[in-house]
């Protein structure tokens, strides 16, 4: 009976391999196809993010932000412009299948997930503590009538409760996104692996795949449709060849050499 630690490991084991194991995310798109599609969706967002940031920076009318505003500004275009380029990274990376550049942007996502939890989880105490005493101080001063100072209330308490559920829907979004790009990353990991132990076993036994014909040598034994070749294409390595005359020897001469007759 397996003890508490052994199925602690087990759960634990199955865990981690129901989010970043597998092949596939929805059950049947490839993780290298959902990660070329992801980068490419937060390239052009980021791009264009950047874009207007630094547009924002760059122009006169920016002059009348203060010192604070347009370091925050600045900050998110720096920051826009490096997601952009890591994701140009991880585009390529799922192309041409590059292990060490997935790990780049794989890192990169765990870093700016983390960074955007902290903001939203800033912005949600913001919206949700400070917001209630903001929303009756902007509506009694723009709204004299009080029963439009109360629909003032309650619409932007609409809107607020549409920002929260945006908030917490982009973060879910950037997680499991994080977590395709572990799944393939762990993906590439893995036939990694497999390639090198294929390559070690063809130095440790160059013998026995140097003595198959050439079509055989096409297939691997690590390919599921390998299939091993016939004896007849062995060489003499494997086999050695009898000289020409050779006869076995009958039953009645090897009961003759072995009799004590």
């Amino acid at each position: 009976m397996p003890t508490q630690r052994e199925r602690t490991k087990r759960v634990g084991h199955a865990t981690k391999e129901f989010f970043i194991g597998g092949k596939h995310l929805c059950c049947c798109i490839p993780t290298r196809f959902g990660v070329i599609l992801g980068s490419l969706l937060m390239f052009l967002v980021s791009g264009a993010l950047a874009v207007v940031l630094w547009f924002e920076v760059s122009t006169e009318q920016n002059m009348s932000f203060s010192s604070t505003a347009r370091t925050y500004v600045t900050l998110g275009g720096l920051l826009e412009t490096l997601v952009c380029l890591v994701s140009v990274i991880g585009f390529i990376g799922g192309i041409v299948r590059k292990q060490l550049f997935i790990t780049i942007y794989a890192y990169f996502l765990y870093s700016h997930f983390l960074i955007n939890l902290g903001a939203g989880t800033y912005l949600l105490w913001l919206i949700n503590h400070t917001a209630d005493v903001d929303i009756t101080v902007a509506c009694e001063r723009t709204i004299k009538d009080p029963g439009t100072q109360a629909d003032c209330s309650k619409l932007l308490n609409d809107f607020r409760g549409v920002f929260n559920g945006l908030i917490v829907f982009t973060l879910l979004i950037e997680l499991y996104g994080t977590l395709i790009v572990t799944r393939y990353m762990r993906q590439l990991k893995t036939e990694k692996r497999v390639a090198n132990f294929a390559a070690d076993e063809f130095r440790l036994r160059p013998h026995y795949y140097t003595s198959l014909e050439d079509d055989d040598r096409e297939n691997s034994p690590f390919d599921s449709s390998y299939r091993p070749p016939s004896l007849s294409r062995f060489s003499a390595t494997h086999f050695p060849v009898m000289p020409e005359g050779y006869t076995p020897p009958s039953p009645e001469h090897k009961k003759g050499t072995y009799s004590n007759e």
